[in-house]
């Protein structure tokens, strides 16, 4: 008889506590749900074409995210007909990571320029790999993220991106250009 009470109470004791879970009334204790960014809104990364011997980059951080510096990187497409000077990045504030230890984040906007050498004189369009990992402050990680920048290095002036995303997370936005009309151009996978 006292085993089918404690089974009642217990049975009673989680069914009440699931129920308190779902109830609007949680909400008003404090108990909200965090809602997180797509990784392509947390992290906006653009590329175009700088004073001809270099490329201007820039990677706007959402408020409440940040990158892991060490994760930064960019490189030419296999194809592509440049060669890549450093990235130079911005120096970080060190924190204790539960997964990766001591690491340095990263969590503001930030510009760089990165020298560029054209391997063929008729080089026009190229193809640049961003690859970055990011969390939320409020404790989700991304997965490894990459994307495929293509800048346009035309002499006239005009600069050109177009952008494909590809992580192990969904994906299916699009940003259109900051500055003059279509200067950056996004396609996300």
């Amino acid at each position: 008889m006292n085993l089918l009470r404690i089974t009642l109470l217990l049975l009673f004791t989680f069914l009440s506590t699931a129920a308190w879970a779902d109830s609007p009334l949680a909400n008003l204790a404090g108990e909200e749900e965090e809602e997180f960014l797509d990784p392509d809104v947390a992290f906006v990364v653009t590329a175009k074409q700088g004073d001809g011997n270099t490329i201007k980059t820039n990677c706007l951080i959402k408020d409440g995210y940040y990158l892991y510096k060490d994760k930064i990187s960019v490189a030419p497409a296999d194809d592509a007909q440049i060669s890549l000077g450093e990235l130079p990045l911005p120096k970080g504030k060190e924190k204790e990571d539960e997964y990766f230890g001591l690491i340095v984040s990263i969590d503001h906007e930030f510009n760089a320029e990165i020298p560029i050498t054209k391997l063929a004189a008729n080089t026009n369009l190229v193809d640049l790999v961003f690859k970055y990992q990011g969390c939320a402050k409020a404790g989700l990680c991304y997965p490894p993220i990459t994307k495929n920048i293509t800048v346009n290095l035309d002499s006239s002036g005009g600069a050109a991106a177009a952008a494909t995303t590809t992580s192990g997370v969904s994906a299916n936005t699009s940003s259109g250009g900051s500055g003059s009309g279509a200067e950056f151009q996004s396609e996300q996978d």
